[in-house]
């Protein structure tokens, strides 16, 4: 890996509940600080619940956070997706999981309520750059389009929301 991949970095925050976490290409592992839950006000986690009562399918995951290290070796999928809200409607994510665990990387950082700030000049170059280290040219990745709810939110469809690549 070329020292510019490796001093890349991504910040940030994924909603009232968890802190910032900064994410770092390394020499051999993807490396997150940060993003432990935070101390959220208590109508926050009211609104929470109340909302998984009413819809028990979605909810606000709380992830535990804290310090991880992905080695690259070990990562077994990288998950791109366009996943607006009503509020966010720029977000993507990064879903990696590996052997030793999972994370979630975010485009846009929540800065208060209803109030996203879009931190596409960082992610864009970070996740082009974790897509290279992960593929190199002799290790091919299968791309695996969705299939789920349509845009709309209504039945199904063979509508790509995201893309997968399964690695290894």
């Amino acid at each position: 890996m070329n020292d510019t991949a490796s001093a890349l970095t991504h910040a940030s925050r994924a909603n009232i509940f968890q802190t910032g976490a900064r994410w770092r290409l390394g020499a051999d592992a993807l490396m997150r600080e940060g993003g432990e839950p935070a101390s959220a006000p208590w109508y926050a986690h009211a609104a929470r619940i109340f909302l998984r009562v009413i819809w028990p399918w979605t909810g606000i995951k709380i992830e535990p956070g804290g310090a991880a290290r992905f080695p690259y070796a070990g990562i077994t999928e990288l998950r791109l997706s366009y996943d607006p809200t009503r509020v966010d409607t720029r977000r993507h994510r990064c879903d990696v999981r590996s052997a030793s665990g999972a994370g979630t990387l975010w485009s846009t950082h929540f800065t208060g309520v209803a109030d996203f700030e879009d931190r596409a000049a960082t992610y864009t170059p970070f996740m082009r750059a974790l897509s290279r280290t992960l593929r190199p040219p002799t290790r091919p990745a299968h791309s695996v389009p969705a299939r789920g709810r349509s845009p709309i939110g209504q039945g199904s469809s063979s509508c790509s929301r995201w893309r997968s690549w399964r690695l290894g």
